[in-house]
């Protein structure tokens, strides 16, 4: 999974304009272990959906 992550992550900053700082809306707050509204330079979430047959594997 984590490779094809980064092959996803790869082809997305080679053919596409993205402003991945406009997705940066929350931080982490230390003091408080909580996530604060703020911008800390990280992408905070990305979704991704994985097409299937519908058919289980077992």
């Amino acid at each position: 999974m984590e490779v094809m992550n980064h092959e996803i992550w790869k082809k997305l900053n080679r053919f596409y304009n993205i402003n991945w700082l406009k997705f940066d809306k929350w931080g982490w707050d230390n003091a408080n272990s909580t996530f604060k509204y703020e911008k800390d330079s990280i992408v905070d979430f990305i979704y991704k959906i994985h097409k299937t047959t519908g058919l289980l594997y077992g």
